[in-house]
């Protein structure tokens, strides 16, 4: 669900999470979530504001947000008995380190990934 998470209504990502935890175990699920933007500081929430209004404009604005303990809470209602959260920072080292051209996620805090296993 790499990049879907924001765009969704609550109701649409509770029915697509539930459908994921009646899946046969060692099922799991890894996404990409959008942090509550309260919880971002100054620089994260400049970067936040500007790609909102960028995706609004075009007609697909945000939608859903939460803090990781929202979202933890979520997917353990459903089923999942395992969840695990991944930093941007972590997300950097992870995949975007010695690149050539730079590329990486420009603001630490502004997005994290989810893994929640069945």
């Amino acid at each position: 669900m790499a990049g879907v998470v924001p765009y969704l209504s609550l109701q649409a990502f509770r029915s697509t999470i539930k459908t994921i935890a009646t899946m046969p175990k060692p099922t799991a699920a890894t996404f990409d979530f959008a942090v509550a933007p309260e919880l971002l500081g100054p620089r994260a929430r400049a970067a936040f504001d500007a790609l909102s209004a960028r995706v609004a404009a075009v007609g697909e604005p945000f939608q859903l947000f939460f803090t990781p303990e929202e979202l933890e809470a979520e997917l353990r209602r459903v089923g999942f008995s395992q969840v695990e959260f991944t930093l941007s920072d972590d997300l950097n080292a992870r995949y975007f380190t010695n690149r050539t051209d730079g590329l990486k996620l420009p603001v630490p805090g502004l997005g994290m990934m989810a893994t929640a296993r069945v």
